[in-house]
């Protein structure tokens, strides 16, 4: 009995072993999470993990958005003389064919294998997610053998909020208080701050009113700032007007 239960557990560890080497052994292709602006080119990346040669590389991507006319990339880090190629199949998606003429292996076992641009659309809503697949996987070895080990992968995209900048006024004061006639001046000093998520453009322009009791408003005139203000950044204002 005590033969017995050795040779049992000896049967159970070779097991486990076997059943490690497997799944160590995968070899696929997957996209990760990515983010890019509306109106921005994104760069979709595609990675490739293989524990054993491969000479050739072919599937199919389907995007969530039309490829600019720019062609793929290919990662200098894995490739070794690679050649890629994308032929359209329909709307959004693509055959992707990775090959090398002299039969070379890819370099490595991970990482970024080839990157897939694709253009955002201007009215794509910020936060907005969109799965990007991979189907009909063939990783090809020296001898032809197809070793991805898992024939489909995906990923998800999702739509940046565009960085804008947003003006406020605050700390309104006024230097001559009280009754304005027509023919005086209004002397007032004011902050502007860009609250907002990016940088203004070379500048802006000021309209200043004044509103009676009733509830009437007047344009009384206006200054400009000709220079860009930052993110998070407050700037303090003077203007004399004629009433």
């Amino acid at each position: 009995m005590k033969t017995a239960y050795i040779i049992k557990r000896t049967a159970t560890a070779l097991l486990c072993s076997v059943l490690c080497l497997m799944a160590a052994a995968q070899s696929a292709l997957s996209v990760g999470e990515l983010t890019a602006a509306a109106g921005k080119v994104a760069s979709v990346p595609v990675y490739m993990t293989n524990n054993t040669d491969v000479v050739a590389v072919q599937f199919n991507i389907q995007l969530p958005f039309a490829k600019p006319a720019n062609a793929a990339t290919l990662s200098d880090t894995r490739t070794n003389g690679h050649t890629i190629r994308l032929n359209k199949v329909s709307g959004n998606k693509y055959t992707v064919v990775i090959m090398s003429l002299e039969n070379k292996a890819i370099k490595g076992n991970s990482g970024i294998l080839a990157r897939i641009p694709m253009t955002v659309p201007e009215d794509a809503q910020a936060d907005d997610k969109y799965d990007i697949t991979i189907s009909d996987v063939v990783m090809s070895d020296r001898n032809g053998r197809n070793v991805a080990t898992d024939k489909t992968g995906a990923g998800v995209f999702t739509v940046l909020r565009t960085p804008t900048p947003d003006l406020v006024v605050e700390n309104l004061a006024f230097a001559n208080s009280g009754n304005l006639e027509p023919g005086g001046k209004l002397l007032l000093s004011y902050d502007v701050k860009n609250q907002g998520t990016a940088e203004t453009g070379e500048g802006w322009k000021e309209n200043i009113y004044v509103e009676n009791t009733a509830g009437v408003r007047s344009f009384i005139g206006s200054k400009s700032y000709a220079n860009k203000l930052l993110e998070n950044t407050t700037i303090q204002r003077v203007a004399e007007l004629d009433i």
